[in-house]
């Protein structure tokens, strides 16, 4: 069976999806300064996700790469991925030395957004499932966003600040 590999622009369509449904229900986590864009990325002026790419610019999730391109169409890497989930939760990480995304992937096991022993530094450049990203988003709302409980057949969401 062939292994399918995640996009870069569908993962930010999800992450933009994410990023808003989660400002919805926990804004307190998506309080944002006003982030200049750093530049222009080169490679995305008129691709279909542009907007997105944009926003989560200015959001500091993505910052593209060093030549000025975000490269929109390339599969999309397990540390790329964790930054762009992670960065939702936790503006003040910043780029690892031993590799770039060091910092993220370890904020990400260390509050649960990746399990134990899933990943490890060598894998942070490998290409990543949609499969592999859904239970990444599915573990960051549950880990760091809320808490569903359920009693006396009532289901209840615990967020981080209100209970609904």
């Amino acid at each position: 069976m062939k292994k399918r590999i995640f996009q870069k622009k569908y993962l930010i369509v999800v992450i933009a999806i994410l990023a808003l449904t989660s400002a919805i229900f926990i804004a307190n986590k998506f309080i944002y300064s006003n982030v200049a864009y750093a530049g222009e990325l080169s490679d995305i002026v008129n691709h279909w996700a542009q907007s997105d790419i944009e926003f989560m610019q200015a959001k500091g999730a993505v910052s593209g790469y060093s030549d000025g391109t975000f490269k929109p169409d390339n599969n999309v890497t397990t540390g790329e991925a964790i930054k762009l989930i992670v960065a939702n939760f936790d503006k003040n990480i910043t780029n690892g030395i031993d590799h770039w995304a060091s910092n993220y992937f370890n904020y990400a096991k260390k509050t649960g957004v990746v399990s134990s022993g899933q990943y490890t530094m060598n894998d942070l450049n490998n290409n990543i499932t949609r499969k592999e990203v859904m239970y990444m988003v599915i573990n960051s709302l549950e880990k760091l966003a809320y808490k569903p409980v359920i009693t006396n057949n009532e289901i209840k969401i615990e967020f981080k600040d209100a209970t609904i």
